[in-house]
């Protein structure tokens, strides 16, 4: 009779210890994470230019994150290639919890219009925390003759084609806004992208350009001293900051919205202590005072949402925009 090969008890039990080690060190580090995390300074990549919503919002959120979670946080602003740059930037370093990266409206239009993106917004990133909702005020250069709506689009009418509006870049709120406009108003008008929102505002204030749908903040001071006449919001009730400024609804386009948002991310597969941390301190500093004052003088209005609410609006921005892009050319 051949002999039964009787198991080797030893290594079975030497394999178990080695699990159980391992298995408790996978314990301990996730415990020394959660108690450690932040033990460095932390970044936000920010996709855009100074002066822009996103940029604006992030800065003081910031800081009341450097407060709250007692460790250096610095903005970095990475604008260009539809917001490329930065999410390359982001997608290159660890996945750590150590660098975030601002989300918002443009980042959705121009993956939308990316042929073949090296990278899938929706499985390479994390959403956590939506800041804010924020809006567009139609403006005009104060010389420009025009006053209202209306007869900025029969000026339009009158000769199709040889007028431009200018925007911060493709896929921006200005743009998909005034490609909105031209369709609506049954106008036409060219596009003139730029890569600095100041030097967009700055050409038109100076008469380049004969209208902008512009974020409210960076041309709320030139509103005030008169060298820009805003005509409408695109927002569906008028602002606080713009009482007398009619909605686009109020216009004549019942149909006309495009609101924009502000939201911060994380790389997926970033530890889950280290999201949780980043998340309870957004949503502390999303109901600061200093935040809110801030949204407020931007004419936005403060995002009340979950963090999965986030995830999910994120999730449908870019199938939205992506559907938007088939319908509507912007370029």
């Amino acid at each position: 009779m051949n002999s039964i090969k009787r198991p080797n008890f030893n290594n079975i039990f030497s394999l178990v210890a080695k699990i159980s080690i391992m298995l408790s060190a996978v314990v301990i580090s996730s415990i020394a994470t959660a108690q450690n995390f932040p033990n460095k300074t932390i970044k936000i990549l920010i996709p855009f230019s100074s002066g822009t919503p996103a940029d604006t919002l992030s800065r003081v959120i910031a800081n009341r994150l450097q407060l709250d979670l007692k460790q250096s946080v610095v903005v970095e602003n990475r604008p260009g290639a539809g917001g490329v740059i930065a999410i390359q930037e982001a997608l290159r370093l660890p996945n750590d919890g150590y660098t975030l990266i601002a989300l918002a409206m443009p980042i959705a239009v121009a993956n939308a219009l990316q042929k073949n993106p090296s990278y899938d917004l929706a499985k390479d990133f994390q959403p956590l925390l939506q800041t804010a909702w924020s809006y567009n005020i139609l403006v005009t250069p104060a010389n420009s003759g025009v006053s209202t709506v209306k007869e900025l689009i029969e000026k339009l009418k009158a000769e199709p084609g040889k007028y431009s509006y200018s925007s911060g870049g493709l896929g921006t709120p200005a743009q998909v806004a005034g490609k909105m406009f031209e369709a609506q108003a049954q106008v036409s008008a060219l596009h003139a992208p730029y890569n600095q929102l100041p030097q967009a505002i700055g050409d038109l204030v100076g008469g380049q350009h004969l209208f902008m749908f512009a974020a409210t903040a960076p041309v709320t001071g030139f509103i005030a001293n008169g060298r820009l006449k805003p005509l409408a919001v695109s927002s569906p009730e008028r602002l606080a900051n713009f009482k007398d400024v009619p909605t686009m609804s109020e216009a004549g386009f019942p149909n006309f919205f495009v609101r924009d948002w502000q939201g911060l991310a994380v790389r997926s597969g970033t530890p889950v202590e280290a999201t949780e941390v980043l998340t309870e301190a957004l949503i502390r500093a999303r109901e600061s005072n200093e935040v809110k004052s801030v949204i407020a003088t931007m004419g936005a209005s403060q995002a009340s949402g979950t963090p999965a609410d986030f995830v999910k609006h994120f999730s449908n921005e870019l199938k939205l925009w992506s559907e938007f892009s088939k319908k509507v050319k912007l370029d």
